[in-house]
């Protein structure tokens, strides 16, 4: 791994050697920004030379965001050696997770078909792991409080005193704010999984 870079450093909020990028390629979007290191945790933790073979569908998944050699081919032709590249690896995922939130338009959808092809309840487990992620992640950005999805499947944002989706203004969503961040994933864990 790069300089040493991991999972427990990234837990720690800590910026990554791939931060640049990830940057560069939401734009304005910090939604994505989160989502992306999420998906990165999930998928790799944080490991640029991570690879797993899918022998169900005859592909490999590789680098940080274990992007399919099939599906990479859908944005940009490049070779196992490039899509191990951190960088062509975070550019072609994220272009993939725009695509993906484009088609779906809820977060928890687009995380499903980001695992399996298609949004499906099968993966929920995984759904919950990247949700639980992606919380910790926008809850370590200044000035930004995250909680539990609602019913849509929409997460709410609050970015100093003005949400970007609807408030909860009672209730678990409401009562989320005071919980301290180190419990808030296992809230959001312990929460989504009783509700199979």
């Amino acid at each position: 791994m790069l300089a040493g870079f991991s999972q427990a450093i990234a837990q720690k909020g800590l910026p990554s050697p791939w931060d640049s990028a990830i940057y560069t390629y939401a734009g304005d979007d910090q939604t994505l920004v989160w989502l992306t290191k999420a998906i990165i945790s999930r998928e790799s933790a944080w490991d640029p030379d991570a690879t797993r073979t899918e022998p169900q569908i005859q592909d490999m998944s590789v680098g940080l965001m274990q992007i399919l050699q099939g599906t990479a081919a859908f944005y940009e032709s490049v070779s196992l050696v490039e899509l191990l590249d951190p960088e062509t690896n975070i550019r072609i995922g994220m272009a993939h997770l725009k695509s993906l939130l484009r088609q779906y338009g809820t977060l928890g959808e687009a995380i499903s078909a980001y695992n399996a092809g298609r949004p499906i309840t099968g993966n929920k487990p995984y759904v919950d792991d990247v949700l639980t992620y992606y919380i910790f992640y926008a809850n370590n950005e200044p000035g930004t409080s995250v909680g539990l999805p609602d019913e849509e499947g929409q997460i709410v944002t609050m970015t100093g005193d003005v949400p970007s989706t609807a408030t909860p203004t009672s209730g678990l969503g409401a009562a989320l704010d005071t919980v301290p961040l180190l419990l808030l994933g296992v809230a959001l864990v312990v929460l989504l999984r009783g509700q199979k």
